[in-house]
């Protein structure tokens, strides 16, 4: 298993017992998006962008909410400081606004596909 993928698997397998969290956003018409309480740094390790005030906790346990796809198949949004910003540069990635939900914070990660490259279904739920 390459290590990218042992690290989404494992950052999603710690997401599957955490508290859920929901955040609504008027992107795209309005909805609501569904996410897990985490970790800034797990929430990035999941190709995730995180939303202050919405977990109990304490002030590192942030809602982490996954929106993959923003502009082609090798997009994903996250926060542009912190992780989501180290993750982006560390993929090469370039930075596209008006692409994703969430705060002003949150843009769109478009980054070289990989070779071997296969689609990934989008993460974002609404309700």
């Amino acid at each position: 298993m390459k290590l990218s993928a042992l690290i989404t698997y494992l950052g999603a397998a710690a997401l599957v017992t955490a508290e859920s969290c929901t955040y609504w956003d008027s992107f795209g018409g309005g909805r609501t998006l569904k996410g897990r309480c985490t970790t800034r740094y797990g929430c990035a390790n999941i190709g995730g962008f995180t939303v202050d005030n919405r977990c109990s906790g304490g002030s590192n346990n942030k809602c982490c909410l996954t929106h993959y796809n923003c502009n082609d198949s090798s997009s994903t949004c996250l926060n542009t400081f912190g992780d989501g910003a180290s993750l982006c540069n560390q993929m090469g990635g370039r930075w596209l606004s008006g692409k994703c939900p969430g705060p002003s914070n949150v843009k769109c990660c478009e980054y070289p596909k990989p070779a071997g490259w296969r689609k990934r279904e989008s993460g974002a739920r609404s309700s």
